[in-house]
This record gives C-alpha cells, sequence and structure tokens, in this order.
C-alpha cells in the first residue's frame, strides 16, 4: 500500500507569512536598503558631521511621529480587505 499522498492538499491563496504587512521589507532587499543608509549617513558624516549628528538624533523623534499614522495604514488596510472580501464572496461562492 502506497502511502505518499497522505498529507492533506495544500490551502490556495495568500500564505500567512506573505499576508502580513508587519514582515515586508525584512528580507534581503531590507538588508541591502539598510546597509546602504548606513554607508550614505558615513559620507554625511565625512561631509558635514554637525548634520549627520542631528539625523541621528531627530530620526527616532520623527519615527515616533510617523507611528499613528503607520498603525491607522493597517486598520485602513483591514477595512479595504473586509470589504475587498464582501464583495468578491459571491464570486467564491459560485465558483
Amino acid at each position: 500500500m502506497d502511502h505518499t499522498n497522505d498529507h492533506p492538499p495544500m490551502r490556495r491563496g495568500p500564505s500567512p507569512i506573505r499576508a502580513c504587512a508587519c514582515l515586508e521589507g525584512h528580507g534581503i532587499l531590507g538588508v541591502e536598503a539598510s546597509m546602504a543608509a548606513f554607508l550614505l549617513w558615513l559620507v554625511l558624516l565625512v561631509i558635514c558631521w554637525p548634520l549627520a549628528i542631528a539625523f541621528l538624533v531627530l530620526y527616532p523623534l520623527i519615527w515616533l511621529l510617523l507611528l499613528p499614522f503607520r498603525i491607522l495604514g493597517f486598520a485602513v488596510e483591514g477595512a479595504f480587505g473586509l470589504v475587498r472580501g464582501l464583495f468578491l464572496l459571491p464570486g467564491r461562492l459560485l465558483r
């Protein structure tokens, strides 16, 4: 008796890892972008060190100021996903 196909069928649709917006940008490209930003900051440090230090101090403050807009973006994305699901539900039921 052959038991090679005893596993459950693969689920179709987006993978849970890809669907999570919080994980986007954390891969090889995220590391390359971080390295490029760090190298640009080093160039700025050599050219104009007071501006580089000011950028280093102000960056976390700007990040904190923009954080509510990121949270709002997640909420709006979820609401649009819900509306999209409601509109596409009849087509999924007929398929």
